[in-house]
């Protein structure tokens, strides 16, 4: 199961934001308040916040659950 990272952003942060989840090519949904960027790990989580600080202001790691994984096979 995958893992996701909640990037909250204000009208001046979210455009690079987005900007860099689109360089970075990481597979994201884009919600009213926050980014929900998937990723394999929090190991993953780490790297992206300490070398991407100044974008990381307020956000929340959240361990993904074999629900989640059943779901996405469901559906897709």
């Amino acid at each position: 199961a995958s893992d996701f990272v909640k990037l909250y952003f204000d009208a001046d942060s979210k455009e690079n934001i987005e900007t860099y989840l689109k360089g970075e090519k990481l597979k994201y949904i884009e919600n009213k308040e926050y980014f929900e960027i998937e990723i394999p790990s929090v190991i993953v989580a780490r790297d992206m916040i300490v070398k991407n600080g100044e974008l990381f202001e307020d956000f929340e790691v959240v361990k993904g659950k074999m629900d989640t994984s059943l779901i996405t096979l469901t559906f897709e």
